[in-house]
């Protein structure tokens, strides 16, 4: 098959390239990260193409009460959150509904990580890239890149996978991938 145009690192066969654009740019002490459910077989795919080891950290959206469109902050496993106050305010959302939704997510994330990981789960490597399919909101791709710091993740990257919108880089993440 000829390399066209069309068959750059991300295009053609869309995990095709994408593995030979990350296998690239491996160096050793790289974990695929998936942080939303639908991300789980993406990541589990995208690793064992690579020989890469995979884990699932939790996260969540904090929303308002009257709409999971009104997103006000996210939450993800390893104490992790990112919050917008301003929107708190904005909205007139109680102080005390505020604490309840964050208490309730890090529960639900607690539990997800108990049944994915039993033997809990130590990320203290060098790099972890993060699978971004579209299913995670901008707030939740931050929470996660800030749990995985606190977890001792010197570089944190995010793959944003073929068919998934396009993704400015937030602050908390080194480098967006194909994105």
């Amino acid at each position: 098959m000829s390399e066209g145009p069309s068959s750059g690192p991300c295009r053609g066969d869309p995990i095709r390239g994408l593995v030979a654009r990350l296998r690239s740019s491996l160096s050793g002490g790289e974990l695929i990260v998936a942080s939303k459910i639908p991300s789980i077989s993406r990541a589990a795919e995208l690793a064992a193409l690579l020989d890469l080891d995979w884990a699932f950290v939790a996260t969540t959206t904090l929303s308002a009460p009257w709409s999971h469109a009104a997103v006000y902050g996210a939450l993800a496993h390893f104490e992790a959150m990112i919050f917008h106050e301003d929107k708190v305010r904005e909205w007139g959302i109680p102080l005390a509904i505020v604490r309840s939704d964050i208490a309730a997510r890090r529960q639900e994330n607690d539990e997800l990580m108990r049944v994915l990981h039993p033997a809990g789960l130590n990320i203290g490597g060098e790099r972890a890239i993060v699978i971004d399919d579209g299913h995670a909101c901008g707030l939740e791709l931050r929470a996660v890149a800030v749990g995985l710091r606190n977890a001792g993740c010197g570089t944190v990257d995010v793959v944003s996978m073929p068919g998934a919108p396009r993704l400015a880089r937030p602050r908390e993440v080194d480098r967006v991938l194909c994105g």
